[in-house]
């Protein structure tokens, strides 16, 4: 089955496009990556400590804490009981949840990088595969190229009365020699020509062009 990868995740808004068949080398900014992780190693404490003390009941035991610690550490008023007391519990309590918070993004990265390394076969032109440096896949035709004729010819429209009009456009008789690439699927790039097998995984928005 071939499809046409239509687009990945934009990293910015952008107008209206026109994406060539077989030309991904021209849409490198737009990447095929799948991304389900929520933190980074930069930005789990200050994301996750942030998302725990959004419960109430944290807040308000914090709260106690403080209150305590001045009463306790100070000679604002008295407070027979120590902090820590407080403190403890909700110390062992967020940990705990910062614990499974990070076991569980540290599979979500584990399974995009997964999905990221799946290998995909695209259809590419040979004088564009080999400007980019790509290697041919060696489990299709052994790794040599295939010349593809073009000739084609398209049927007028129809017109009203349903006949058609005229005669058939004019073909080209242009030819162009390709090969299949295997790559990553975080690699593919609108306007790749992408080979799905029997019960693979479709790998990109893709618009089904033949089966």
């Amino acid at each position: 089955m071939f499809g046409f990868c239509g687009g990945g995740r934009q990293k910015k808004e952008e107008g209206e496009r026109i994406i060539v068949l077989g030309r991904s080398d021209e849409y490198t900014d737009v990447d095929n990556s799948v991304r389900t992780s929520k933190y980074t190693l930069l930005n789990f404490f200050p994301i996750a400590i942030r998302e725990q003390f959004r419960r109430v009941g944290n807040v308000y035991f914090l709260g106690i804490a403080i209150i305590m610690a001045i009463g306790w550490y100070s000679d604002q008023f008295d407070s027979a009981i120590s902090p820590w007391t407080t403190l403890g519990p909700l110390a062992v309590v967020v940990s705990f949840s910062l614990l499974q918070e990070g076991y569980t993004d540290l599979s979500r990265h584990r399974s995009d990088a997964r999905t990221n390394e799946f290998p995909c076969v695209v259809l590419r032109r040979a004088d564009v595969l080999d400007a980019m440096g790509g290697k041919r896949d060696e489990d299709i035709f052994n790794g040599e190229d295939i010349k593809v004729n073009l000739n084609r010819t398209f049927p007028s429209p129809m017109n009203r009365g349903g006949s058609r009009r005229s005669a058939l456009q004019p073909p080209s008789a242009e030819e162009a020699t390709v090969a299949f690439q295997k790559i990553r699927r975080k690699d593919m790039n609108a306007g790749d020509l992408v080979i799905i097998r029997n019960r693979e995984m479709v790998p990109a928005d893709i618009i089904l062009l033949a089966s």
